[in-house]
């Protein structure tokens, strides 16, 4: 899940650089600007196989129904509590299979990284 369109895209085309030329159209983007269409024809190419990952914005939680989804990641702490584990909520849905739900956080958010800024800080004032 990305917050921003404009991150989910560059995210695809940076995955599907990654990826062997014939297998790039199974990372797709979805976002709110998408037909209905197409996003009821990706949900059941994503369904068969056809597709492998989407990067998606909130849209994607919104009324879409997948079962299978067996990794949920989200890009960077942009969103509530709540909405993190709506995004999450959308791996393992089929009580059958295991699901993963990976963040990728800003480094800035860490305790330990707060903690050094801290010192430093301290030790800053300390100089003058």
């Amino acid at each position: 899940f990305f917050d921003d369109i404009q991150d989910a895209i560059a995210t695809t085309k940076t995955l599907q650089k990654c990826l062997p030329h014939e297998v790039h159209h199974k990372i797709k983007w979805f976002n709110v600007d998408m037909t209905t269409t197409y996003k009821e024809a990706e949900v059941a190419h994503l369904h068969a196989g056809d597709t492998w990952g989407l990067c998606t914005t909130e849209s994607f939680s919104m009324g879409m129904d997948v079962p299978d989804i067996t990794i949920v990641v989200q890009w960077r702490v942009t969103c509530g509590l709540s909405t993190l584990w709506q995004h999450w909520g959308c791996a393992g849905r089929a009580h059958s299979k295991s699901s993963t739900a990976i963040l990728f956080a800003e480094k800035d958010l860490f305790d330990n990284v707060k903690e050094e800024k801290r010192i430093q800080q301290q030790a800053r004032k300390k100089q003058t």
